[in-house]
């Protein structure tokens, strides 16, 4: 038997100050990776922040509202944290979310569409896309089954009240929280 993947979330109050993020970042990536001492960051093609130092290092960052996460495991992953608000969701989910999700969503009255949301967002995180695929991935299954996208694991996590939160594995995986 394999052993579950191992997910480490990092959770701190985000300020939005300049170079927030990036600070929150590192200090994470030094309780996570111990010995990583004042690593450096680097952006890749689409952006994406990673540790020169530590190739191996896979993570990823969400914030939203007043609440940052970073997630570290050896293996890809993918978070989204959505603060819930007043949207216009009907309109959203007709721009960004495939006609399964729209069914789905109207079908609950529209409560789970930060859940959604942040499915969409953490597997397109965890393959590397980006948002320019938010409109072709579905994470409803034929049979109506929320979260689900084939091949991989999506993982609601009711970490705050007020907020959506999801993490994106290639199965499923045990995860730890902890507050900086």
């Amino acid at each position: 038997m394999t052993e579950p993947q191992r997910v480490a979330i990092y959770s701190a109050a985000y300020d939005r100050s300049s170079g927030a993020s990036h600070r929150l970042l590192r200090q994470a990536a030094q309780l996570y990776a111990l010995g990583l001492t004042e690593p450096a960051l680097a952006s890749g093609e689409h952006g994406k922040p990673y540790f020169p130092d530590a190739p191996q290092l896979h993570f990823s960052i969400s914030h939203s509202g007043e609440r940052w996460l970073c997630a570290f495991s050896d293996a890809p992953v993918g978070l989204d944290v959505q603060q819930h608000r007043t949207c216009q969701m009907q309109a959203l989910a007709r721009r960004f979310f495939t006609p399964a999700e729209q069914k789905f969503l109207e079908q609950t009255a529209y409560a789970p569409f930060f859940d959604l949301w942040c499915a969409k967002e953490s597997y397109l995180k965890y393959t590397g896309e980006g948002l320019s695929g938010l409109e072709t991935v579905c994470t409803v299954s034929p049979e109506g089954g929320f979260p689900s996208v084939p091949g991989v694991s999506l993982r609601l996590l009711p970490l705050f009240t007020g907020y959506s939160a999801c993490v994106c594995t290639a199965a499923p995986a045990e995860v730890c929280v902890q507050s900086l």
